[in-house]
This record gives structure tokens, C-alpha cells and sequence, in this order.
């Protein structure tokens, strides 16, 4: 009986304590991650991490992307050079173009973020309808309608399925 005790129930809880602390420090890197790289840009790094916070726990409850991954995401838009607005715009589309398109998070974001600054070049090879396009500013607010559209893929995600599961 102790062996079954131990198999069915110890280790499944071990196990578990040990998923609980992995999410955990993945959090926790990604905020002092993205702290550090605020720190570095200027301004009150601890109150824009909290509002960034804000952001990714507001996308968490409406997709099945974690925080800490539009947290990541958005560090990577920073340390490119991005506005605090352009980051989360960027992250936002990242999930899109994810969802969309089936690009893993670290392409998408290194492609929302180059959109950014208006570059599609990356994008065209998704979006085949962009190439069409010959005026570069045409381009950009093209891929930023499409993806802004792109997004209900993310949250439907979330509505059907195991996304109610995975949310």
C-alpha cells in the first residue's frame, strides 16, 4: 500500500512542485529581464514593468499565450529599439502572426518588431499579398491591418478546445 501511496500520489505532487517551480522561475526572469532592459532605456523601469505586466496578464486572459512570453517578447522589442508603444503593438502582433501563421514566438516578434519600423521584408514571405504592394509605408499599414485582424486566430485559440485548458 505505501508503494502505491508513493506512486499515485508522492511523486505525481513532486512532480507537479516541480512544474510550479520552473513556471515560476520563468517568470520571475522574464520580468528581470525586461526590468533591466527598461532600466537601460531611461525613465521609471519599475512602473513601466508594471504596466507592461498589465499588458501580458491582459492578453494571458483573452489567448493562451502566457505573460512571461509577451513579457520576453516585449524585451526583445526594447533592446531592438522600440517605443514602449511600438513593443507592445509588436508583441500583440507577434501573438497574431504566431497564431496566424504558425511562426514560432522568437521569428514573430523579431518580424512584428521589424514592421515597427516598417520593414515587411520578412513578413512578405507570409503575407504573399504584400509583395504586390510597391510603396513601403502601403506595405507596413497593410501588414498592420492584417495582423491586427490576424489576432481573433489567438483568441479564438483561447474560447475552443483545450484553450479554455491551456488559458
Amino acid at each position: 500500500m505505501g508503494r502505491q501511496i508513493s506512486t499515485f500520489v508522492t511523486a505525481p505532487i513532486v512532480a507537479l512542485a516541480g512544474v510550479t517551480a520552473k513556471l515560476a522561475d520563468t517568470q520571475i526572469r522574464a520580468e528581470r529581464t525586461l526590468a533591466t532592459v527598461l532600466k537601460l532605456s531611461g525613465g521609471a523601469a519599475e512602473q513601466r514593468l508594471e504596466g507592461f505586466k498589465e499588458f501580458a496578464s491582459a492578453l494571458q486572459d483573452i489567448t493562451i499565450v502566457g505573460d512571461e512570453v509577451t513579457l520576453k517578447n516585449i524585451q526583445v522589442a526594447k533592446s531592438m529599439g522600440l517605443t514602449d508603444e511600438q513593443a507592445k503593438r509588436a508583441a500583440k502582433n507577434a501573438i497574431a502572426l504566431s497564431a496566424a501563421f504558425g511562426i514560432n514566438a522568437k521569428s514573430a516578434i523579431r518580424y512584428t518588431a521589424a514592421l515597427e519600423e516598417g520593414d515587411t521584408e520578412m513578413l512578405n514571405r507570409y503575407i504573399p499579398t504584400l509583395r504586390l504592394l510597391k510603396d513601403k509605408t502601403e506595405r507596413a499599414a497593410e501588414a498592420q491591418r492584417i495582423l491586427e485582424g490576424a489576432f481573433s486566430a489567438a483568441t479564438e485559440a483561447a474560447k475552443v478546445g483545450l484553450g479554455p485548458v491551456r488559458q
